[in-house]
């Protein structure tokens, strides 16, 4: 974890779990803290164009039974996560062929989610390489929209697969953002991919530096919520130990 997201508060727990199990814990590992840590204020999507449909409120609960651990290992298979796949940057300050390929999977996973129209690539240059976040936007729809809440996780990884560190966050982040954009919220919220977060040649962090020093900018960001390395395969190899955080701050 690194400064420029929140850190790590003071309990941290990791279990090891099977398969019909994972889902609960997805659930509550991914969506609830983030919710939690936003404040709810949701609205559910119409409906049918009903008015009832409009108005009605989801619990923590419904938002969070809507996450799927299906849903949740398909993105974590499309980022590129096998022995080989390296998503960082050769000596040149190159991208490698797998960070470009996810950088493109993040994009059409948050734009099937968000819409297309929400979908941007915050490029920027840090020490001679060029990086890219991915942000994805689920805008608000009441009086608070002006105030964000972020959740995020970085995509690039250290010279290997990077399943855990931290294809595991940003497959939550994605998860999070189908999930999510089931319902209309006052406040606006905010899903972030960011790129060169391992230590290089021109430092580290620097995808979230960038982001947030152009939100200083240009929005209120209310909280934020990082993903890093939140699942890994234990030993038994019909279990996933999934880590999180119970108070962030």
């Amino acid at each position: 974890m690194r400064p420029a997201q929140l850190p790590c508060g003071r309990r941290r727990w990791r279990t090891a779990l099977r398969a019909p199990a994972l889902a609960s814990a997805l659930a509550s590992a991914l969506v609830a803290p983030f919710v939690a840590v936003c404040g709810l204020g949701v609205r559910a999507a119409p409906s049918e164009g009903t008015a009832a449909a409009a108005e009605a409120a989801p619990s923590v609960a419904d938002v969070v039974g809507r996450v799927r651990t299906t849903s949740y290992d398909t993105y974590l298979a499309g980022l590129g996560v096998d022995e080989g796949d390296l998503r960082g940057y050769d000596e040149d300050g190159f991208p490698q062929p797998a960070l470009v390929a996810a950088r493109t999977f993040i994009a059409d996973a948050l734009a099937a989610s968000l819409g297309t129209e929400n979908v941007s690539l915050q490029t920027f240059k840090a020490g001679g390489y060029d990086g890219v976040n991915v942000v994805g936007v689920l805008p608000g729809t009441g009086a608070r929209r002006g105030q964000r809440y972020v959740l995020g996780a970085h995509y690039d990884s250290e010279q290997n697969g990077g399943a855990d560190d931290d294809a595991s966050g940003v497959a939550g982040v994605l998860e999070a953002a189908r999930v999510l954009a089931g319902s209309r919220f006052d406040a606006t919220r905010v899903f972030v991919a960011f790129d060169q977060e391992e230590e290089r040649d021109n430092g580290w962090a620097r995808g979230s530096q960038a982001f947030v020093r152009r939100a200083k900018r240009r929005s209120a960001i209310k909280a934020m919520v990082g993903l890093d390395m939140i699942a890994y395969r234990a030993s038994d190899p019909g279990r996933i130990t999934l880590a999180r955080c119970d108070y962030a701050r």
